[in-house]
């Protein structure tokens, strides 16, 4: 997807979106789940990892702040590196050290990202609705164009 957007450039609107719904009448949250602002928010379980639904939920709002704090800037590649970094190095299995790891590496302005993710809870509802209304049938996804792809990385992981 990245050479894609590179060769497209102004021509196609990328977007980065998460497969996100709510589970109203939980008596028991699910371990694919996170109650975020009284909403009980699931995501797809991640098979073998070893991360709980809200460290997955939280992992896919930082993904989303940085592509939008990173989007109209002439950084704009810094979400699809530090994506293909997180995402391709399985040796850490998506731990907060390796992500905190790749956000030094990537420079990425750890203020605005905290600012962005305190809307936590209002940016996985607006998921849930583009969900809901696009049909994101499978995460990690992008819509472009207002058409939804699935996002497939085949990228060796960057020294660190």
């Amino acid at each position: 997807m990245y050479t894609y957007n590179k060769r497209l450039g102004t021509h196609a609107l990328m977007t980065p979106h998460l497969m996100v719904w709510t589970c109203r009448n939980c008596k028991d949250i699910p371990t694919n789940c996170a109650k975020i602002d009284e909403i009980v928010f699931c995501v797809p379980p991640i098979p073998d990892s070893p991360l709980s639904g809200s460290e997955i939920l939280n992992m896919g709002v930082e993904e989303l702040c940085i592509y939008d704090i990173y989007k109209d800037n002439k950084n704009a590649d810094t979400w699809w590196i530090y994506l293909m970094d997180i995402y391709n190095c399985k040796d850490h299995n998506f731990s907060q050290s390796c992500a905190s790891h790749y956000k030094r590496q990537s420079k990425i302005n750890i203020k605005a990202l905290e600012a962005c993710k305190s809307k936590r809870g209002v940016m996985l509802f607006d998921e849930y609705l583009m969900w809901q209304t696009v049909g994101v049938p499978y995460t990690p996804a992008v819509v472009i164009n207002n058409r939804v792809y699935r996002v497939v990385l085949y990228v060796k992981c960057r020294e660190a």
